[in-house]
């Protein structure tokens, strides 16, 4: 009889608590002016200070006006004020760039210089979103000389060459974009237009026939094609909204990508992320 009846009573604490948690509503929780974020069935958020409520509504001052919240409505209530979801997030950055004999038909020097880049991130949600990114480079080829035989002056050699290039693109970024986690971490492919100036350079010879140089000048020379672009980063939040970033990218223009041609750019810089 006594176990019976202990069961049964169990039962009923279970059942009666189980009610309870389902009937009681996320807006039980509020208490008039403190600050919340309201997330509503239709996935819209409001974040700000309640001023009042009664039995239907719930009355929150937020940062953008006043709003009357129905109680129905409320499907989360957090004490988390970081918005869920940002509206743009802006980058700008600085490194340098690699490039190499297949990138640039140069001979020998330097194949590192200045890149930068500056880019604005449109977020699908908080995982996926679309870069619009746009990127400079700038490095001096100072050609060495070649055919150079030993006890003999050099039989011919380029002067230095000023080469820059510059690219648009779209890219599809994928990763951890969450505004209430603190570290993020990325991939991204993308495609856009490449343009490369390579400015006027010399090249003297030596000629055996009467023992003189003889100097001639190239022109200024522009190319513009397709570029492929791929790679990815890491970055770290200070605030919800100013963070910071590294990034590794591989850019392939035109015909290179087909051939392994192409360029790398290891940047560092800062975000900043708009509400």
């Amino acid at each position: 009889m006594n176990k019976y009846f202990f069961i049964k009573l169990t039962f009923s604490l279970v059942l009666f608590l189980c009610v309870n948690a389902y009937s009681q509503s996320p807006s039980d929780s509020i208490i008039t002016g403190k600050k919340y974020k309201i997330i509503l069935f239709d996935d819209r958020e409001v974040i700000g200070t309640v001023t009042r409520q009664d039995s239907l509504m719930v009355y929150v001052k937020a940062q953008d006006g006043f709003y009357q919240l129905k109680k129905e409505d409320i499907f989360r209530v957090s004490r988390e004020l970081t918005p869920s979801k940002f509206k743009v997030m802006f980058w700008a950055g600085a490194g340098i760039s690699f490039f190499g004999n297949d990138y640039y038909s140069g001979y020998g020097g330097n194949k590192t210089g200045l890149a930068l880049q500056l880019g604005a991130m449109y977020p699908i949600n908080v995982t996926k979103g679309i870069r619009l990114d746009f990127g400079y480079s700038r490095w001096k080829d100072d050609h060495v000389a070649y055919n150079q035989p030993l006890y003999y002056p050099n039989y011919s050699y380029y002067g230095e060459q000023t080469v820059q290039t510059y690219f648009i693109k779209a890219d599809f970024v994928f990763g951890t974009f969450d505004p209430a986690e603190s570290f993020k971490l990325y991939g991204f492919v993308g495609a856009g237009g490449h343009f490369r100036n390579e400015s006027e350079y010399s090249y003297t010879y030596y000629s055996t026939y009467d023992s003189t140089y003889y100097t001639s000048y190239y022109p200024e020379s522009n190319y513009s094609n397709f570029m492929l672009s791929l790679g990815g980063g890491a970055g770290y939040n200070f605030t919800k909204n100013l963070g910071a970033y590294t990034e590794l990218q591989y850019n392939s223009a035109g015909y290179f990508f087909f051939f392994g041609g192409g360029f790398f750019l290891a940047k560092a810089g800062v975000t900043y992320t708009l509400f």
